[in-house]
């Protein structure tokens, strides 16, 4: 099976099917919906696989399409997708996916679940033990919200939708290396401010 997630390739000279697709983007610029719909249909199933590989929500991964679509609708006059349609496509769901999952609530995840994830994650990078002793506390969650931007996304990506190091790093656009060292930072500052948390009575 192909992996959704994998880099798309790369071709270094234009062909026939370019040429296609510049005329119907002409088309949806014109405001023409028959053009929009062939688009719609040529890629929906295939973002919404690619939406769904990492959210793991088929009804959430098709909202995301469905968005990313309806974005470009209304904007379709000055629609002049950089880089190719499906490369910007593809971009579009991403980075839609991303923001949904920034802004899902964790809070409406059971402390169970979470307990259950941090346990395991804590077996395998061995942090101290007050991580796993407060991890059923709304204090970790509040924890996590308050890390640096790309380490809350990777900590997120990683304990409450379980992607793996490989998959984190294809759709933050970094390193496997570099997602390993979020983790560990992450770890490391969830640690000190879970402490402080427990000094002051808070878990």
């Amino acid at each position: 099976m192909t992996n959704p997630l994998a880099p798309l390739p790369e071709r270094s000279e234009p062909d026939a099917s370019d040429s296609a697709t510049d005329a119907l983007c002409a088309r949806i610029r014109g405001g023409e919906q028959g053009a929009f719909d062939t688009l719609f249909l040529q890629h929906y199933t295939q973002l919404c696989a690619f939406a769904n590989s990492f959210l793991h929500a088929p009804d959430d991964a098709e909202e995301v399409v469905q968005t990313v679509f309806h974005r470009i609708w209304q904007g379709h006059s000055t629609w002049h997708p950089k880089g190719g349609v499906r490369s910007y496509l593809f971009a579009a769901c991403r980075n839609q996916a991303l923001h949904l999952l920034e802004h899902e609530s964790m809070v409406s995840r059971s402390s169970g679940y979470v307990a259950e994830v941090m346990r395991g994650y804590s077996r395998a990078t061995s942090p101290l033990d007050v991580m796993e002793a407060a991890a059923t506390s709304t204090r970790l969650r509040a924890a996590i919200a308050e890390l640096p931007e790309r380490r809350r996304r990777v900590v997120v990506l990683r304990l409450q939708y379980q992607l793996s190091n490989g998959e984190i790093a294809q759709v933050l656009g970094i390193s496997v290396k570099g997602v390993e060292i979020q983790l560990r930072r992450a770890i490391l500052d969830l640690r000190q401010r879970l402490q402080k948390a427990r000094v002051l009575g808070l878990v």
